[in-house]
């Protein structure tokens, strides 16, 4: 398998809160339990940057997901994506992307 420096993931989160079943994440697109995106085999290089899309609701599931793909939390960032989206509790214009790096060899800074 090839493997990557740089991985941009987009995980497709399932959320259980909506309101009915017309709002449901899946009438828009296929979802993965939280334990199948964290058993993904992740083609990472010896030294890679990770870019893990996520949103507000799914932070604490992002930081499971990477570490049990074998990086470390490093920084967050937001994208704005100009546009007010849905929201169970605050409406969002943006989406956080958490910025992880995946050092094999010895720890760089």
């Amino acid at each position: 398998m090839k493997k990557y420096q740089i991985i941009y993931a987009d995980p497709p989160w399932r959320y259980d809160f909506s309101p009915s079943k017309s709002r449901d994440i899946e009438n828009h697109y296929p979802t993965m339990e939280l334990e199948d995106i964290k058993n993904l085999k992740v083609p990472a290089d010896k030294n890679c940057v990770l870019y893990l899309w996520t949103t507000a609701p799914k932070v604490e599931e992002a930081i499971e997901v990477m570490k049990s793909w074998g990086f470390k939390y490093r920084t967050c960032l937001s994208w704005d994506k100009k546009i007010i989206g849905m929201g169970r509790w605050l409406q969002s214009s943006g989406k956080d992307v958490v910025h992880i790096t995946y050092w094999t060899q010895a720890e760089k800074g």
